[in-house]
């Protein structure tokens, strides 16, 4: 297992990866399926991110196979957002979505960055329970929009 900083190579893999996500998504809640040409305005927006110092974005290797990523942002007020995290559902992981989470935290604290947090879907209660296992709790703030979709939480 490595876990490393995303290059642009990585792209066409985490997009598959993504794409599988919000296939996974869509199946549970139908608001998250793929409009046309999203695909490719995430992967604009992802090669916009590579060149950015405030939006890390790590990967993960298993057996030389790129199965995961993990990307953030800083915000205003100094909260780091954890944007994304797919791993590939074809796999057992053992505990790889936890070390890039671990990763991606770690990042934040060298930067003096305390606050995160993660909007996790409604109806997906095993990753609310993931959040929740890494001591996430659910997270409100008036200046921050909330939806039937998602919910915040801060770990």
């Amino acid at each position: 297992m490595n876990i490393r900083t995303a290059v642009l190579d990585d792209l066409p893999t985490l997009a598959d990866l993504w794409q599988e996500r919000r296939i996974i998504l869509s199946q549970i809640d139908s608001r998250f399926r793929l409009l046309p040409d999203e695909r490719e305005g995430w992967l604009l927006t992802m090669q916009e991110k590579l060149i950015s110092v405030d939006h890390p974005i790590f990967t993960v290797e298993n057996d030389a196979l790129l199965v995961g990523y993990i990307c953030g942002s800083i915000q205003q007020n100094e909260l780091g957002l954890i944007e994304e995290i797919a791993l590939d559902a074809h796999r057992y992981h053992g505990g790889l979505g936890r070390q890039l989470v671990t990763m991606l935290r770690q990042w934040f604290e060298q930067r003096d960055i305390q606050r995160i947090i993660v909007g996790v879907p409604r109806r997906m209660a095993v990753e609310q329970a993931f959040w929740r296992s890494l001591g996430a709790k659910e997270w409100r703030d008036t200046t921050w929009t909330t939806s039937s979709q998602m919910m915040w939480m801060q770990l």
